[in-house]
This record gives C-alpha cells, sequence and structure tokens, in this order.
C-alpha cells in the first residue's frame, strides 16, 4: 500500500491510469481499509475508458470483500456494456460457483470460451468443477476443447496432464482416445513442448493392460522432454512421475535385463526414477549393448557412467559404485553423481 500510495502521488493527471486504482483499491480493501478503498473505486471508475474492464476489476474487490451480488451486478454492467469481451463473461462464472449456482456457472465460462478463446481460466474452471463431481471423461473433454483452441499452450497441456492423471482408470474409451489423436496435432504444433509430450505419455499409458508398443512410445517421449533445453522444476517433476508409472508397467512385464526398453540413454534425473523403481526388485541389470554403443558424445558417455554406476550399486557392489561415482564427478559439472556419492 505504501508503494501504491507514492506513486499514485507522483501521477500526473493526465497520466492517470485505471488499472493502477483498481490494484490500489484491492490492496486496501484486503487490509480492511473499506473507505479507502472505495475512494479508489471511485477515482478509478473516473479516469477508466474501459468500462467492460473496469466493471471486472471492481466484481474483483466484491468478491474480495463477500458482496457477492453487487459482485454479480458489476459483471452485468461489464457485459451490457461490451457483450462481446470475454472478461466478464468468465468472471461472472467464478461468481455462479462461489453462489453455488453450478449449471450457470458452467453456462457463464462457456459463453467467455466462445469470445475469449486465447485465455486459459473460462475453460479450466469446468474441467476443473467436472473432475471435483467425479465426471472424469467429461473433463478430459473439457480439456480436450481448450487443446483445440490453443494447441501450443502449455498452461492446456499441463491442464490436460492433471486431467488425466486425476481420471486414471476412470477415463471412458471415446475422451481416452481423443485425448491421444488431439495430442498427436498439438505436438505438431509445439514439437518442443514437455506438457504436450507427457500428457501424451499419460493418454498412451490408459488403456489396460498396455500394449508395449504405446508404452515404448510414452518412453521415449518422455526421455525426449527430459533431455530439453531450460526444463522447469514444475516440467521436470510431472515428466519424472510419469517416467516411473512406465519403468513400472515395464518392470511387471519382467524384462531379462531391466534396462532392455530404454530407448536412448537416460538422463541423470531420468536414470535416478528408473532406479527407484527397480530398487526392489530382484532382476539381475545390464546396460544394453546398443545403449553402449550409442554413447559417441561426452554428455552421453557421462550418462552411461552414471547409469552403469547405478547398475553396480544395484549390484551390491557399493564400493565400485563410489569408485565411479567419484570418477565421474571429477568430470561431470552435474549435481547428480555428487548426491549420489552422498547417499552411497
Amino acid at each position: 500500500i505504501a508503494q501504491f500510495e507514492k506513486a499514485a502521488a507522483n501521477l500526473n493527471k493526465g497520466a492517470e491510469r485505471p488499472d493502477f486504482y483498481f490494484l490500489l483499491a484491492s490492496a486496501y480493501l484486503r487490509t480492511g481499509a473499506r473507505d479507502k478503498g472505495f475512494e479508489a473505486l471511485r477515482v478509478a471508475r473516473a479516469v477508466n475508458k474501459e468500462p467492460a474492464e473496469g466493471e471486472c476489476y471492481i466484481a474483483g474487490c466484491m468478491v474480495q470483500l463477500g458482496m457477492l451480488d453487487e459482485a454479480l451486478e458489476a459483471v452485468d454492467r461489464g457485459i451490457e456494456a461490451e457483450p462481446k469481451f470475454g472478461w466478464p463473461w468468465s468472471n461472472k462464472g467464478d461468481i455462479f460457483f462461489l453462489l453455488g449456482r453450478r449449471d450457470e456457472a458452467l453456462s457463464s465460462w462457456r459463453a467467455a470460451q466462445r469470445l475469449y478463446p486465447c485465455r486459459l481460466p473460462p475453460f479450466e474452471r469446468p474441467a476443473f468443477l467436472l473432475q471435483e463431481e467425479g465426471f472424469y471423461s467429461e473433463g478430459v473433454l473439457e480439456v480436450l476443447r481448450t487443446i483445440e483452441r490453443m494447441p501450443n499452450h502449455g498452461g492446456a497441456h499441463a491442464l490436460l496432464a492433471q486431467s488425466l492423471r486425476a481420471g486414471r482408470g476412470r477415463i471412458d474409451a471415446r475422451p481416452a482416445h481423443e485425448a491421444v489423436a488431439a495430442l498427436e496435432i498439438a505436438l505438431e504444433h509445439a514439437p518442443k513442448s514437455a506438457w504436450a509430450k507427457n500428457s501424451l505419455a499419460l493418454a498412451s499409458i490408459d488403456d489396460a493392460p498396455v500394449e508395449r508398443s504405446r508404452l515404448e512410445r510414452a518412453a521415449g517421449l518422455l526421455l525426449d522432454a527430459l533431455d530439453g533445453p531450460e526444463l522447469k522444476q514444475r516440467e521436470e517433476r510431472a515428466l519424472c512421475r510419469t517416467l516411473e508409472e512406465v519403468a513400472r508397467f515395464f518392470a511387471e512385464v519382467g524384462e531379462d535385463s531391466g534396462l532392455a526398453w530404454l530407448p536412448r540413454l537416460p538422463s541423470f534425473a531420468g536414470t535416478d526414477v528408473i532406479f527407484s523403481v527397480l530398487e526392489g526388485s530382484k532382476v539381475d541389470l545390464r546396460v544394453p549393448e546398443s545403449l553402449r554403443a550409442s554413447a559417441a558424445e561426452a554428455e552421453a558417455q557421462e550418462r552411461l557412467a552414471y547409469l552403469e554406476a547405478r547398475v553396480v550399486e544395484k549390484a551390491g557392489d557399493t564400493t565400485a559404485a563410489r569408485e565411479r561415482l567419484t570418477s565421474l564427478a571429477a568430470r561431470s559439472g552435474t549435481p547428480e553423481p555428487v548426491m549420489r556419492l552422498a547417499l552411497l
């Protein structure tokens, strides 16, 4: 509030920004300063030239105060001022939801989807509502409409991954197949999207029993995504969680080497995920020759060395594993060998 007030004092009359005063009003109201909050709203309204947008800010302030009927009146004024602007419709859905008026909330959100197709909130709200009510297939179909409108939106892919995981084993065949088809198209639009690859991998392993070809496709997608540049922590966690599921499926198959399903050398994080699954198994692990042959570059050689160290460790030879990790840590700039060495 102090920063807002300082900035407000420096604003010239000709440069007054309504969004600034709406935010100031929100800050006042959050701390219980209602009189100052309403005064800031009055100033905001006086200088505002976008009535529909302004009413959305006012509705947000009213929601903070629990004045939901007044918030509804504000968004209705916004809709009346600009009927083809989607933001008031999206906010109206949120307010109806808070009022417990489910059907009207869904109707408002869907109106916002038609008018506001490049923003995620009016698409994700219905999906979350349907999932909470146990309608997992309907929730996935709702998200697929989002993917259709925004095929390269990372948030939409993350939402689909969440929906597929929440509905695991409870999604009908048609939505599951539609999800795979939609994600294949989305991946063409966003070939580097970690979320798209994660969602496609999840959709590929939803059937029971899972076909081996789909498992292999899922593994390839995940290992490829884990190699992506500038991978965010949240993305890496999601990819590793799905890779763990894939590794469990392969562990149940009972491969002789336990690692024969790997299409490429995994990242250090991927290797750790795989061995977390294999930790309690009695399978005699071996590194496939195909992976050894693929380790031509320095980075691949480091990955191979880490994988071999984990195989040796799994076999019970911790001394040899420590020696390999010590050697790798000395020449590698990544933290995983050091961290594994510390655990040993």
